[in-house]
Formats: C-alpha cells, structure tokens, sequence
C-alpha cells in the first residue's frame, strides 16, 4: 500500500509533569516518574513508551475524547501534542525518529498503521492493517498482531500476512522480535515458533500452549510461558482450572532441545547479558512472594525474604546491577549481587503491604536514570 500524504492535526496544550516535593509519598492515583539516583518524583498526565534514547516518553490517549499522541521531555516536560485524536497502540522506530501507531476506531483517521516523525511532521499511513505494533530492532519492519499477524515494510507500508499464525487465544505480547531483528517469535495456543520475514522459513520449537516470548539478549534462548494452566490456590478463582498460570520455560535455539521449565512464577526478565533470569513466585498458587535471580537450569537465588507482601516485577536495570520491584506500597530496587535493597517510592497508605493506593508496574528507561509506575486503587491480590 502506498503511503497517504500528512494529516494536519490542530495542536492542544496537554498537562505538564507535575513535581513533587522531595521525599514526598505518592498520595494520588496515576503515572509516576522516579529518578533512580534521588528518588525524585514527577506526576504525569498518563503514561507512555520510552525513546530508544531514554529521553523521551510517547504518550498515548483513547476513548476520552481528548485522546491524541503526545511526546514528553523526561523529566519536566514540555509535553508536545504530535497528534490529536484517540489512540490505540503506538512502537517508536529504533532510531527514535519515529513513531508507529494506530488510530482508535471512530476517530479522525481511517484504521491502519500510521507513522509520524517525532517533532510531529510526516504523518502518513503504512497499511490499511491494523493491531499490536512492535517494530524490528533493524528498523525494516513492522508487525501488526491480532486478528491476524502481518508484516509491514516500513519503506514502502508493503503488507503481508504470516499464513496460519493465528490460533486463539492471542494474546497481546504474544509477538517478540530477536534481539537482531532478523528473527520473529510468536506464541498461540498450539506453540511457539520461530520465523525469517527474510526468507519465509518457520520453525516451531514448543508444541503445546505457549503465551508471551521474551528473547534472552544474545538471541540463543526464548522465555515464554508454556503448557497448561495450573489452578490457583488462593483467591475467589482458587480451584478453577480456567483460571491460572503457565509455568515459564526456556527453550535453547540450537539443536533440538526441549523447553525446560522454571518455578511458577508471576512474571520473569532477562538479565542484559543473558545470564539469569529474575522471576516473581507467584503466590496465588505457591503461597510465597519473593523475588529470586537464576541461571536457566540452575540453582535460584533469592533476593527478598518477604513471602506474605504480595509483589509485582522484577524488572531488570539496563546496566544489569539493578533489580526493581513493588510490594504495592512501595518501589524497591535490589542490588543484583549483594540483595541490598532501597526504597525508591512509597504510597501514602497505612500499611506498606495492605496500602490505599498500590504501586505497580515499573518500567525502566533505556538509560536506566528514571523509572515510570503506576499508582492506583487497591484491589484483590489473586481476585
């Protein structure tokens, strides 16, 4: 498909990051931005997806009618709308000279796959194709996941279809690029499997339900969750086999090998050398809490000995030194090696492990000078 010509959009003055006093708690729902070396901590209209350079958030709206496409200088701002009009998913380019989104159903755009150079200039339409982006490390393609899983030139908005990628359920993050951008992994219900856009060549390497690749940084290895369900054992859906978790595996690319299983755990991430791996128990089903590093296949080691505070992360630093995590009422950082741990951010609530407000989600920039997290309601651990 050839791409459409630029769309003027009339600019808008979104919120400015808010900051707050020093070693301020966070009080009020929302999206929060933390330097690691102070702790210093900015309130953000909403939250977005990080510049390959670390400098800059893509912020994206939907569905409130003031919805639009904003970049946000980290960490004060300005905040610059590039487009006005509800968004549904957004991927920047590798170089960080663009941006790759989909327009909400309804809006002003026709539904497809657009881009749009940073500073607002060049929007113009990829595919009439639209879903899920995540955009090759190389820069040269574009998926587009769910229904369906599509390939887009990014030169020239070129579409194809990966024939026969699609089994439910498919997930979002179901699509994973190799670190190199010469490989694409994709999960659904009958396995994961491995495919050259460059050649056309699959390969499946688990049969079985698999959900949610993650690359290990050397591209030799994949992290995926894989198998049946395993039912909770605590919680309002304690018992019921619909409702649980696959247990992480890795599976090594070379030769044949099968997937071997980790612990039950929550979630998992890569180490940036590709070493280890952290992973959260997952204590609706063990009963335990506690975050653990270890080599695939090797003995765990574990960093927290909070079993009863329910977590989410970990989340590993760009520099590999670091481990982040929350028990909800607080932003913890781990030190990878010795386990010693710091308190980055902390809700207002009554009680660090049963607060007002949780605080979740952490997302590291690619820097590693700032993280962004969520602050919102409480809620059931495993409801």
């Amino acid at each position: 498909m050839t791409p459409t010509a630029a769309v003027t959009q009339a600019p808008l003055s979104p919120t400015q990051p808010v900051a707050l006093e020093e070693g301020a708690s966070v009080t009020e729902m929302g999206v929060y931005l933390a330097e690691v070396a102070t702790g210093r901590l900015w309130r953000l209209e909403r939250g977005g997806a990080w510049s390959p350079d670390g400098k800059v958030l893509a912020s994206a709206g939907c569905c409130s009618g003031q919805g639009g496409l904003d970049v946000i200088e980290v960490p004060a701002g300005p905040v610059v709308r590039i487009f006005s009009g509800d968004v549904d998913t957004l991927a920047w380019s590798p170089d960080g000279a663009q941006i790759a989104f989909s327009p909400a159903q309804g809006g002003a755009l026709a539904r497809g796959a657009y881009v749009i150079n940073r500073d607002g200039s060049g929007l113009k339409r990829l595919s009439e194709r639209t879903g899920w982006i995540s955009w090759s490390p190389r820069g040269d393609r574009i998926a587009l996941q769910g229904p369906g899983l599509y390939l887009v030139e990014a030169a020239t908005g070129d579409t194809s279809e990966i024939p026969d990628a699609t089994q439910a359920p498919w997930y979002p993050g179901s699509v994973s690029w190799s670190p190199d951008g010469a490989l694409l992994a994709f999960a659904n219900d009958s396995g994961l499997y491995v495919y050259s856009p460059d050649t056309g060549d699959r390969r499946q390497v688990a049969v079985g339900p698999s959900a949610f690749p993650s690359w290990s940084p050397d591209g030799r290895r994949i992290a995926f969750y894989f198998g049946p369900r395993i039912p909770m054992a605590y919680g309002a859906y304690a018992g019921d086999p619909e409702v649980g978790q696959q247990i992480p595996h890795v599976v090594e690319l070379e030769g044949s090998s099968e997937p071997k299983p980790l612990p039950v755990a929550a979630t998992m991430s890569w180490s940036p050398d590709g070493s280890q791996i952290a992973y959260l128990e997952f204590g609706c089903i063990t009963g335990a809490w506690d975050v653990y590093t270890a080599e695939p296949g090797g003995v765990a080691v574990r960093l927290t000995s909070t079993p009863a505070a329910a977590k989410e992360g970990p989340f590993w630093s760009p520099t590999g030194d670091i481990i982040a995590f929350s028990t909800f009422g607080e932003l913890i950082l781990a030190h990878a090696e010795s386990g010693e741990l710091r308190t980055l951010a902390a809700s207002g609530g009554s009680e660090s492990y049963r607060p007002e407000i949780h605080l979740h989600g952490p997302v590291w920039s690619p820097d590693g000078r700032y993280i962004q997290f969520g602050a919102g309601g409480a809620h059931g651990i495993c409801d």
